[in-house]
């Protein structure tokens, strides 16, 4: 799933909208805070719109509108810290459309500032434009190939060498990051070196994990974005992949590798977070296209 991921016994699909006779088209400013104001079940609540997200709400939004969880049996994982939730289908109606729609939420706040998330292909428009800042110059559009994957908001599919991968895009983190097993393959790809020291820092509900920069010799293409740093989840999803290690402990002329299995399967996961869509002017989804597109200065 993500970094990051929910394990459901059961989860509904993407959710699917009638289409209507004329595209429709939704704006959200920056002087809203991204969200957007919706009931459910008849009490109002403002989320948080983040195109790595899902329908999630904090505990207290929850207990306020008098959700109670259902049978369905919900876990989330960042890194080695297990989360266990709740879920609950209630009605959802956002300006004229309602549907029933899956929440879930735990004993940890998602969001500050709002009362939870939604996903933009949770959004009943074909067009959603997220207005992010002014506009800087030498700024271009990226476009990226999207799809929908529930609590896992939109990701892009990208290949490193043989290596499937995905990048999601997500203002909750404050850091953008790769996953250790991702982190092993782009240093070995891309030239990828330890450029600073490790620090712990917030990845999700509150919890904090090791992330450490990594610079690329050959910086990565994602959709036309370039990649030349990014922070490594050092600890998180490696299997039993190996990362660089520090210049000290061997012939700096050469790359050594070291690691051990850290008992969880490798993840292949790329997020751009706040640090980097805070250089964008503007986020476009097309859901008739199954694009997004970001307008940012050069990264």
């Amino acid at each position: 799933m993500r970094s990051f991921f929910i394990t459901l016994l059961a989860l509904t699909a993407a959710p699917a909208f009638a289409q209507p006779a004329a595209p429709t088209h939704r704006l959200i400013g920056a002087e809203t805070g991204l969200t957007v104001a919706v009931t459910v079940n008849g009490q109002p609540l403002r989320l948080r719109v983040d195109p790595g997200s899902g329908l999630m709400l904090n505990l207290e939004a929850a207990r306020r509108i008098g959700l109670r969880g259902s049978m369905l049996a919900v876990s989330a994982r960042v890194g080695p810290v297990r989360l266990r939730g709740h879920s609950k289908v209630a009605r959802l109606r956002i300006g004229a459309w309602e549907g029933r729609r899956r929440f879930i939420w735990f004993d940890r706040e998602v969001v500050e500032g709002a009362d939870g998330t939604i996903g933009l292909a949770d959004l009943p428009e074909d067009e959603v434009r997220m207005e992010l800042g002014p506009v800087g110059p030498g700024q271009v559009d990226h476009v990226f190939a999207v799809e929908s994957e529930n609590m896992l908001g939109l990701v892009h599919r990208f290949r490193v060498r043989t290596q499937d991968a995905i990048m999601r895009f997500s203002f909750l983190p404050p850091d953008s990051q790769v996953t250790a097993a991702l982190g092993a393959i782009l240093a070995e790809a891309q030239g990828g070196d330890w450029n600073g020291e490790a620090r712990e820092a917030p990845i999700l509900f509150g919890v904090v994990r090791p992330l450490r920069p990594m610079r690329f010799a050959r910086p990565l293409m994602v959709g036309g974005y370039g990649v030349a740093e990014i922070n490594v989840r050092t600890s998180d999803w490696r299997g039993d992949h190996a990362l660089p290690a520090d210049e000290d402990e061997g012939d700096p002329s050469e790359m050594v590798v070291t690691g051990q299995r850290r008992g969880m399967r490798p993840l292949y996961r790329m997020t751009l977070g706040r640090d980097r869509l805070a250089a964008c002017s503007s986020l476009l989804y097309s859901r008739p296209r199954q694009q997004l597109v970001l307008t940012c200065s050069p990264p």
